[in-house]
This record gives C-alpha cells, sequence and structure tokens, in this order.
C-alpha cells in the first residue's frame, strides 16, 4: 500500500502514471480511543494513517493535502488521471450550444477549480475599483476579449480633444450628440455655472458615448435589420430573461397553437443572437466604462464642489444634467437621463444609470459624489407594498408580463448600455427587475464605492447578467442584498454576472418563502439561482435547442463576518452547461441553503465554493449541499481554515451522483460534520443497468487538519434552526462509526455501479 500510494502521489504531482491500489484493514496498533468501524450502509473499508507515505513535494495550491488527494484516488480504487470527465464520454449525452471557454477549462480539469478559482477571485478583487477592468473580466468570462486601456489610445485622444476645446468642451461634446448649437449652450449662464472639472468630466464622458452608439449600431441595429428582426422584438426578447414566463414551466401542457409559437420565438431568438456582433457591442461598453473611471478621477481629485449649479441639456439620445450638492430629484418628469452628474447631497433618483427605449434612449450613465441617496424607481414602492400585503404564490398575478414602469434602471443595460458610480454615502438602492447591475443583450454596471448600503430587486437584477454583462462593485460598508430570482452573480445564456465587495458584514439573501418562480410546485421553497449561479437553457426533453448557461460569479472580500441565505440553486452552483462560483477570502460566515446549492451543481455543470478562513457554519436543509455533482456535473468545495460547523441532510460532503464528481476539502481547523445520511464521498447510486453504470461516479471527502466530531442529525431536527451561538443541541447526535480523526474509508467494494466509488479521509 506505501508504495503505491507513493506512486500515486508522484503521478498527482508529476503527472506519471501509477496503478489503481487497494486500501488495507484499519491499522490495529492505533493508539487513540477512536471507535471501531463497523459495518454500513454501502460495504466499506478503511486504511491506516500509519500506511500514509512521506510528504511529497506538491503543488503550491495544493499545499501538503497533495498526498490526502492521491491518497484518496487510490482509496477510491481510480486510476491516475480518473477522477474526470472523459470528454468523449459526456459526448454522448451532451455538447451545447453557446459554450463557454471558461466552463470547458473547470469541466474538463477538475484540479483546475482551487487554483484557477481563487485567482479569478483575486483577479475581481483587484479589478474591482475600476468600472472598465471589472467589466472586462465580466466580458472574458463570456468569451468576449476587447480591451482598449492596452495603450491608452481612446483616452489619450479623447483627453486631448477635451483639452483642446476648453471651456466649450462640453458644448460641443453635447452638439456633436445632436443636442443645441455650442454657442448658444456656452451663452447660457447654467452652462457657465458648472465647475471646470465637471464640465470635462461630462465632456470626457460624452466623446466615449458618441463613439459607443457607432459601435452599438455596427454591433447590435444593423446585424438584426439585416436579419429582419426588430429591435423592439429583440429588447424584449432579453427583457423577458429577467423573469420566469409560466411558459418555461412545462412546454409540453400548453396548447397546440402556444407550443409551436414558444419554438418560432426560440428560433427567432437563435438567429437573433447569431447575428449580433458581441465583440463590437462590448466595445462600445467598454469606451465608457474607461471615460467613467476617468471622470470620477478628475472629480475626485476636484471637489468637494460649492457653488451653486444645475445645468440641464437635451439631445436626441436623452437628458444631459449636472447638479451641485444641494437635496436633488433626479427623473422626477420621467426623462431619460443619458449623463446625469451630481456633485453631493442626499438626493432621490427615481431613472438613471441605465438604457431606456431601445431605439431612442440606448445608453444611460449616471455618477453621484456624496451624500446618503435612495435609488428608487417608480414602481418600487407599489411593488413592495405588494409583497408585504398581497397574495404569494404562483396565482396571484406574478406570473404575467413584465409592466411598463419595470424599466431598467441604476447600471442596467438592456440592448444597450448602463452605467452607475456612486462615489460615497449610505445608499438605498430598490429596482424589481432589470436593475443594479444587470446587462440584457448589453452591458451594465453599478459601483459603489464606500458606505454601508441596502440593494433590493426581484429578478434579474444586482449583477446579472443573459447575452450581457451585468457586474455590481461594492468596495466597502456594511451592505445587504435582497433578491429573490437570477441576480446576486447570476449568468445565462452568453452572459455573466459578477457581484463583488470589499469589505465589511454583508448579508446575502435570497427570498426562500415566496415561491414565485419554481418548476414544480411542491419544492416549497424557491428556485433562487443566486449568489454565484449559472444556468443554461436545458431542451434534450423538449424541442432539442439547448443553450449553454454562462458564468455567475460572487466575490466577497475584507474578511467580515457575512451571511449567505438561499433557497433551491444557489452559493457557488450551476445548471446546464454553466459556472456558478462563489469565493469569501475570510471572517467567521454563516451559509444557509436548500437542495443543489453550495457548490452542488445538477446537469453538465460546474460549481465552486471556497471560503479561505474563519469559524463558519454551513447548513443544508435540503439534500444535496457542500460538494456535490449530478449528471455530468462537478461540485467543488474547500473551506480554508477555522473551526467550522457543519449541519446537512443527506448526499452531502464530496458525492457523486450519475455520473457526477464531487469534492469536498476542509484543510483546517476543529470541526464538527454532522448529516443524515449518504454523505463523506460516499457515490450516490441510481444504477439502472444501461452505460450510465459505466462512467465515473465518484466523490472526494478531505479533513485535512484539526480534531474533529462526525455525528448524524436525528429525523426530527431542523438543521436551519440550530443557532450558530447555541450548539448543545449537537450533544445529543449520534456519532457516525466510519469516521474519527485518523480515519481512511473507501466506498468502492460491493458497489453495483462498476463506475461508482469514493473515499474519505481524516488526517488528524
Amino acid at each position: 500500500m506505501q508504495m503505491a500510494v507513493a506512486a500515486v502521489v508522484g503521478w498527482f504531482v508529476s503527472g506519471a502514471a501509477s496503478p489503481a491500489v487497494a486500501a488495507s484493514e484499519r491499522d490495529p496498533d492505533r493508539s487513540d480511543d477512536a471507535p471501531a468501524v463497523v459495518a454500513s450502509s454501502v460495504a466499506a473499508s478503511t486504511t491506516s494513517p500509519a500506511s500514509i507515505p512521506d510528504p511529497t513535494p506538491a503543488p503550491t495550491w495544493m499545499g501538503s493535502s497533495a498526498p490526502l488527494f492521491a491518497e484518496a484516488i487510490a482509496l477510491a480504487g481510480l486510476p491516475p488521471g480518473g477522477f474526470r470527465f472523459d470528454p468523449d464520454v459526456v459526448a454522448l449525452w451532451g455538447g451545447d450550444r453557446w459554450r463557454l471557454p471558461l466552463f470547458d477549462a473547470f469541466f474538463n480539469d477538475p484540479w483546475k477549480s482551487s487554483p484557477y478559482g481563487r485567482e479569478h477571485a483575486a483577479n475581481a478583487r483587484r479589478s474591482a475599483a475600476s468600472v472598465h477592468d471589472l467589466q472586462h473580466l465580466a466580458q472574458a468570462n463570456t468569451g468576449i476579449r476587447v480591451r482598449d486601456n492596452f495603450y491608452g489610445s481612446f483616452l489619450t485622444e479623447a483627453k486631448r480633444r477635451v483639452e483642446a476645446d476648453g471651456p466649450m468642451a462640453l458644448a460641443r461634446a453635447i452638439a456633436r450628440l445632436g443636442g443645441e448649437g455650442p454657442e448658444a449652450l456656452a451663452g447660457r449662464e447654467a452652462y457657465r455655472s458648472v465647475p471646470p472639472a465637471a464640465a470635462s468630466a461630462a465632456a470626457l464622458v460624452l466623446q466615449a458615448v458618441a463613439d459607443a452608439v457607432v459601435y452599438r449600431r455596427l454591433a447590435l441595429v444593423e446585424p438584426l435589420e439585416r436579419e429582419g428582426v426588430p429591435l423592439a422584438w429583440a429588447h424584449a426578447r432579453a427583457f423577458e430573461e429577467c423573469f420566469w414566463r409560466a411558459a418555461d414551466d412545462d412546454d409540453a401542457n400548453l396548447a397546440d397553437d402556444a407550443k409551436f409559437d414558444e419554438v418560432r420565438r426560440m428560433l427567432d431568438t437563435e438567429r437573433a443572437m447569431e447575428a449580433i456582433d458581441r465583440h463590437l457591442l462590448a466595445r462600445g461598453a467598454n469606451l465608457i466604462a474607461l471615460a467613467v473611471d476617468a471622470a470620477v478621477e478628475t472629480l475626485a481629485a476636484d471637489g468637494p464642489f460649492d457653488d451653486a449649479c444645475d445645468f440641464t441639456a437635451d439631445t436626441p439620445l436623452g437628458r444631459i444634467r449636472i447638479a451641485d450638492g444641494g437635496v436633488q430629484e433626479f427623473g422626477a418628469d420621467g426623462a431619460h437621463l443619458l449623463l446625469a452628474i451630481d456633485l453631493g447631497g442626499d438626493d432621490r433618483w427615481h431613472v438613471g444609470g441605465a438604457s431606456g427605449d431601445p431605439l431612442r434612449h440606448p445608453i444611460g450613465i449616471a455618477i453621484d459624489l456624496a451624500g446618503d441617496d435612495r435609488y428608487e424607481t417608480p414602481s418600487a414602492q407599489a411593488w413592495l407594498e405588494r409583497l408585504e400585503g398581497g397574495p404569494q404564490g404562483g396565482e396571484d398575478g406574478f406570473r404575467q408580463e413584465v409592466p411598463a414602469d419595470h424599466a431598467p434602471a441604476f447600471g442596467a443595460g438592456v440592448a444597450g448600455y448602463g452605467v452607475l458610480v456612486d462615489v460615497a454615502g449610505d445608499d438605498v438602492y430598490l429596482a424589481p427587475i432589470a436593475g443594479l447591475g444587470c446587462g440584457l443583450l448589453g452591458h451594465g454596471l453599478l459601483q459603489d464605492r464606500s458606505g454601508d448600503d441596502r440593494y433590493r430587486g426581484d429578478a434579474g437584477a444586482i449583477a446579472s447578467g443573459t447575452f450581457g454583462t451585468g457586474v455590481l462593485a461594492d468596495l466597502g460598508g456594511d451592505d445587504e442584498y435582497r433578491l429573490l430570482h437570477k441576480g446576486m452573480g447570476y449568468g445565462g445564456t452568453l452572459g455573466s454576472g459578477v457581484l463583488v465587495d470589499l469589505g465589511g458584514d454583508d448579508a446575502y439573501l435570497a427570498e426562500t418563502d415566496r415561491v414565485k418562480y419554481s418548476w414544480f410546485d411542491d419544492f416549497g421553497t424557491q428556485l433562487n439561482m443566486t449568489q454565484g449561479f449559472g444556468f443554461g437553457r436545458r431542451a434534450d426533453m423538449d424541442d432539442g435547442h439547448s443553450w449553454a448557461g454562462g458564468v455567475g460569479m460572487l466575490v466577497d472580500g475584507g474578511g467580515g463576518d457575512d451571511r449567505y441565505h438561499c433557497g433551491i440553486y444557489g452559493i457557488g452552483c450551476a445548471y446546464w452547461y454553466a459556472l456558478g462560483l462563489l469565493h469569501d477570502d475570510g471572517g467567521d460566515d454563516r451559509y444557509t441553503s436548500d437542495s443543489y446549492s453550495i457548490a452542488s451543481p445538477p446537469h453538465f455543470a460546474v460549481g465552486i465554493v471556497i471560503d479561505e478562513a474563519g469559524d463558519d457554519l454551513w447548513r443544508g436543509r435540503g439534500s444535496r449541499a457542500c460538494g456535490f455533482g449530478r449528471d455530468f456535473s462537478l461540485g467543488w468545495f474547500e473551506e480554508g481554515g477555522g473551526d467550522d460547523v457543519y449541519l446537512c441532510n443527506d448526499s452531502a460532503f464530496g458525492i457523486g451522483n450519475v455520473n457526477g464528481l464531487g469534492v469536498c476539502w476542509d484543510k483546517s481547523g476543529d470541526d464538527v460534520w454532522c448529516a443524515r445520511g449518504n454523505s463523506f464521498g460516499q457515490p450516490y447510486v441510481e444504477s439502472d443497468g444501461t452505460r450510465r453504470d459505466l462512467p465515473v461516479n465518484a466523490g472526494i471527502f478531505i479533513d485535512a487538519g484539526g480534531r474533529d466530531r462526525y455525528l448524524k442529525v436525528p429525523d426530527d431536527v431542523d438543521v436551519w434552526a440550530v443557532d450558530r451561538r447555541d450548539l448543545s443541541a449537537l450533544e445529543a447526535f449520534e456519532q457516525w462509526p466510519f469516521l474519527f480523526d485518523g480515519a481512511r474509508h473507501h466506498w468502492r467494494d460491493h458497489i453495483d455501479q462498476p463506475g461508482s466509488t469514493g473515499a474519505a479521509i481524516d488526517a488528524e
């Protein structure tokens, strides 16, 4: 055993081949008081910690755990290189339209999950202070590689033009967009009252707008015209992706005419999306982002601004307004704001920083320098009142076409571009649908640089991207995010949603008791699709036109004590050729979820959760949590350290199911592991005597350090109700007989499915 494991360690580090090995029985000379091994529900064996070879040099990202992974693979009876999907086998069942390279990087090699997932999260943190850089990262998630800041050509030319035009720069930029003539504008007293820095900043942004309009026309408007697809139709089609339509629940139950209308609608959508040039569309967004970054830098360097000013000018693309630091109201008259700059004060925004009508108002940019502001769409209050006082559930009128007053808002790009930057203040953001960093057939971004902020939406909000990118970056403060569906880092087809929060004690709360968007009524909780979730269109059981999903990311930094709560589908999870990633860099965090959450994806997907440090609490009320993969999916769960408590139901902690792969890896700390059954590397077997029995179906559980306990959750205990501050209830739990400090355990014997196996290791 020692020589065989050493060989596998060598393979794991260097790639050299090694034969599979069998595990020995537990070392009879163990001197501790661990309980004797007894028969479990699936016949299994253990091996001795004395048979572990000496540590072998390991990849940096894996550290001292490399020999443990090598040993686990050997325990499971897998050949070196066997813990991964065979692409030729996967192709017998799948292979989808618009599949993203980033998804393939993780799907094809599970061992990339930790180093590449952590680096990608670190890159998001590094990029968060720059509107352009973070937007570029989200675009790169979808396979778009367009950046204009490498040589600085655009900004160099735009700044030169603004400097050359001097006091006339803003007037000429407005005139270039079809506004009033420059001489007439410059002669207005309100124009002369604008601080020079604000005028230069606005002129620079409008230079970018003029170019972005052309890129959008070349990328989106003209291609759709050539295909005979009305832009208004494409806009509405993208907007529908914010929420669930009744037809999505079960097309087979629709009347024939409606069913075939859905098929035609799907085909038209494919034709439209293939016609669009996503790279040119992204370039327009990035020019605006570069200009906004430079404008905010200019304003921050020259502020604060004390003189009174309130300048407005209208263009065919919308209104331009620059206002002083008093209390202001933006959008009360319903006018679309192409560019709004507020120099301070506690303001109320009804519109701003979002695209509007796709034909007339495709761009919206807003910059607010200071103050405790309230961003609230005109329909938001009525929406909140309905939530608090109206009937709940699927038959209460929620399943309807989007109301006209639920327009995109506050960092939303729907068939266009939207950017909102708030520099300082404790702010409140309310946008029911398509807001707060939302990109649908476009690019939307919200950046809040400081303050204790509150964000709330219903669907398709708070970093949500489908056929585009939606980004929300909060750079500091104790923040709260509330959403029902498709947000907090959600990536639909050809899309990416990226939520980055860099500091504070934050709360990411998905509503679970209001079932509005669901496939089945008997779930009893919401399909949230939040907190780092990727989602695609599965149609292998319907019209056969499946679409691969996108990339959803939630990255929390600053080491705060954070809360994560979701129902079904969330917390680093995905569905259908999609990738979901959640990374938290530290703090004593609390995670609460229902089924298929916390790195537990089903159906050709990858879900990754990495928490670097802290004494954390992980609660999975339903089955499938903390590293579960079903149906050619990979669930990678990684906990970096701390004294953690895990409270889950069944199918948790490194489980493979129906040719899935699951990894659960806790690196250190004195942990408590609680589950009801079928957990700790045990494969979830659904044998049906077909070729599905042959491909790998495997789980790996590794606790790499600390004095740990493994307990059974009684049937009458609701794991959501266990209080982190009072864990006395755990004292009554029964010990699992096969796991203890120093245990080695495998599940490969006597499983009536050739490809199914698994292993569990506690390294003391």
